[in-house]
Formats: C-alpha cells, sequence, structure tokens
C-alpha cells in the first residue's frame, strides 16, 4: 500500500458533513496525503481517517482539531519500536515536522496563482474532486488479462461453428401430396422408399397407396403399405382398412383379408358387406355365410340388417354339387342355408354315404319340402342303394362299411 495513492474509503465521510466542517478538515485530509505519499503506513492513514471522520462529526458542536494534533498522530509512538520488515523501520531518514507537512500539502492542492476566495460550498466541492483525483482508478483490462479456462469436455466455441458448418443441410420431409401423386402414378416403391425415409401420410395417402397395389407382383409392396399404415397412428380408420381387405385377395393373400377386418377396432357396414362379398368371391361360400350370420346377429343397428338377404342360397349349393363338393353344400345347409328343391335334389344325389344321406333327410324335413313325395322317393331310392352295395361287399369280404 506503500507508495501508492489513497485508498476509496477516505472520501466518504465528505459526502456526509456540512460545507464549514469540510472547509475545517483539508488540512488534516492534506496531511494524511503526503504521509501516505511519502510511505506511512496504513496504520497511521487509517488513524489520520478515523480523526478526520470524528472531527466531521463533531463539526457543529465543537470547533475543528488543531494542525499540530494531527502531526502527533503521523510521529510514531516512542515506547513502541517499528515492526521489523515494515516500512517505517526501512526508512532510515526522519520525518518532517507535522508543520510543514501540512503546509507542503496545502501547497500542493493549492492552484499555482491565487484566486479570490470562493464560498464554502464550492471550496468543498474543489476539495472533493482533488481528493477524487489522488484515488487510483482501477486499471482497464489490457490484453495480457488471461482467458478464461475451458472446462474439461465441452467443446470451444470454434469447435461448435466448424460441427455446425460440417452438418448438411436439412432435407425437405416428403408429404402426403407426394405420396398420392406417386401413388396415382404408379411408383409405389419410390413411395414406399419415402416412407421408410420419415415421409409422413394421411389416410387418403395410404388408401391411394392400397389402391395401387393391384396385382400379385406388387404383393409385397402391399404388405409394406400396410406396415407404414398400421405405424402411422391413423390404423382405426375403416376407410383405409377397407380397401386392404378388398386388395388383398387381388394379390392372392385372401386370409390378410380376413385378419385385418378382425383386427379392426370399429366395423361399419361397409365392412362387413365388403368382407362377405371377398368371401364369396373366392368361392368361400361358408365364411361368406358365417359372416352374413354373425353380422345380423351382433351388429349394433339391427333395423338396417333385418332386410338383409344371404348371398349364398340354392344356386350356391347347386354350384358345388356340381363341382364335386357336395359335402361343402351339405355343410351350409346344416348352417341353415336355404335351398330350393333342386337344390335338395343335387345335395341327394351329390351323396357317398347313407350317413350324409340322412343329414340330407333331416335338413329336409326342417325345410318346407318336407312332404314331398318326389324328393322323399328320391332319398328313399339313393338309401335302398347304398343299401345293397353295402350287403354285396359284405357277402364279399365278410366284412363291409356302411
Amino acid at each position: 500500500m506503500a507508495g501508492a495513492g489513497l485508498p476509496s474509503w477516505w472520501a466518504l465521510p465528505l459526502l456526509r458533513v456540512p460545507t464549514s466542517s469540510a472547509v475545517r478538515i483539508i488540512p488534516s485530509i492534506a496531511a494524511a496525503a503526503a504521509a501516505a505519499a511519502r510511505g506511512h503506513d496504513l496504520l497511521l492513514l487509517r488513524a489520520s481517517s478515523s480523526e478526520a471522520t470524528r472531527g466531521f462529526s463533531s463539526s457543529t458542536s465543537a470547533p475543528a482539531a488543531p494542525a499540530h494534533a494531527t502531526a502527533e498522530l503521523l510521529q510514531p509512538r516512542k515506547d513502541e519500536p517499528p515492526a521489523p520488515g515494515s516500512a517505517t523501520a526501512a526508512r532510515s531518514r526522519p520525518r518532517p515536522p507535522a508543520s510543514s507537512t501540512a503546509a507542503a500539502a496545502l501547497v500542493e492542492l493549492e492552484p499555482q496563482q491565487k484566486q479570490p476566495p470562493v464560498p464554502a460550498s464550492a471550496a468543498a466541492t474543489r476539495a472533493y474532486s482533488s481528493s477524487a483525483a489522488l484515488v487510483p482508478s482501477p486499471a482497464p483490462a489490457s490484453a495480457t488479462t488471461p482467458p478464461m479456462k475451458q472446462r474439461t469436455g465441452q467443446p470451444t466455441p470454434a469447435a461448435i461453428k466448424r460441427q455446425r458448418q460440417l452438418q448438411p443441410a436439412p432435407t425437405r420431409v416428403a408429404g402426403p401430396a407426394d405420396l398420392i401423386n406417386l401413388a396415382q402414378a404408379g411408383r409405389v416403391n419410390e413411395a414406399i422408399h419415402l416412407l421408410s425415409q420419415g415421409a409422413r401420410g394421411n389416410c387418403k395417402a395410404f388408401e391411394e397407396l392400397a389402391a395401387s397395389c393391384s396385382t400379385p407382383a406388387l404383393k409385397e409392396e402391399l404388405k409394406d403399405v400396410h406396415h407404414y399404415f398400421l405405424c402411422s397412428g391413423f390404423h382405426n380408420d375403416c376407410g383405409v382398412n377397407n380397401k386392404l381387405i378388398e386388395m388383398y385377395p387381388k394379390c392372392d393373400l385372401l386370409k390378410f383379408s380376413r385378419r385385418t377386418f378382425d383386427q379392426m377396432a370399429y366395423r361399419t357396414l361397409d365392412s362387413w358387406l365388403l368382407m362377405i362379398e371377398v368371401s364369396y368371391n373366392a368361392e368361400e361360400f361358408e365364411e361368406a355365410f358365417w359372416l352374413f350370420k354373425q353380422l345380423k346377429t351382433n351388429y349394433h343397428d339391427l333395423h338396417k340388417t333385418k332386410h338383409l338377404i344371404s348371398p349364398v342360397g340354392s344356386v350356391e349349393l347347386i354350384q358345388l354339387c356340381r363341382s364335386g363338393k357336395a359335402r361343402k353344400a351339405l355343410k351350409l345347409l346344416e348352417m341353415g342355408v336355404h335351398a330350393n328343391l333342386h337344390a335338395f335334389f343335387e345335395i341327394a344325389a351329390g351323396c357317398r354315404t347313407i350317413a350324409e344321406l340322412n343329414l340330407v333327410r333331416g335338413c329336409l324335413q326342417r325345410s318346407a319340402f318336407s312332404h314331398n313325395t318326389f324328393i322323399n322317393s328320391k332319398i328313399d331310392q339313393m338309401q335302398a342303394k347304398f343299401e345293397q352295395m353295402h350287403a354285396n361287399l359284405k357277402n364279399k369280404d365278410g366284412h363291409g362299411h356302411p
């Protein structure tokens, strides 16, 4: 601290005292400044400042302290030797008397030319400005200030900038319009490639993509479209599910149609009728009739289903019998398919065992043709024929099979 300017706290009392007291205490402050300039200890400077502060606080009731009191404070005590290593002990030259020190300080503070006397307030302002000049100002930040240390593991701003420059520019993500255009142009593979890269699709786009897969050669593409449709969040849309049910049989994937129908959370009447139609067109008459019965029984709006007519009837039964599938026709007859007289005759003619013939007789008894003599006589003739064949086999082998 020795040899430097006054600290910043020594001029604070000047802000809280009357102007007249500030004028009276200037000699003491000047003496303290001169002592600090010549290397006196900080203790003596604080003592002078405290003396000045006491003088300010008591200026309204008591006169200012004489100059020789401040000079006595600046002189070291005789009974205490200076501490070794301090600035006071290091100096060998004697101190000048207090009066000469105060006078020299006043000479330094006063201007070179004498000016007319000024009011007390102006003198206090000039003393404050002079004392502020003695306070050292903080040193400006120079170029030698060490930079802040970088945290370990934290990238530098230059590295972050380089990383941003190396990153590729964001590409545009394809939307539903792009997928619809590709589907209508027949470029399903390109649309699936965009979906794999994160393209966004809506219900209309997935419906168009499914409709474009209408041949067995595009069965894998239709599966991919169904996969991305299930992952898109629109998996409960009835329109897209109905389109998938319709397109899977065209790609020879009828079982996928039924699986899609079974996994639907909500089925409309169109969904039921479409699934029945798909099964009927694939000549799966048994499944079509079973779905029709479920529709008539379990659909929530029975007013819409009570007038529906089964797609499977006598024509389908005769078709099955003539194509060698009389057993399927007989099973449909047992499930409750309404058959006419011609259908009963064809089914009875297609029976190969007495057991099958008995089933036809039972279904005939539950129908409106139970008393028809023509069909009853036909069934009796068929039964007699089977019994004769059974007897011949029994006589020849010794054990026949009914």
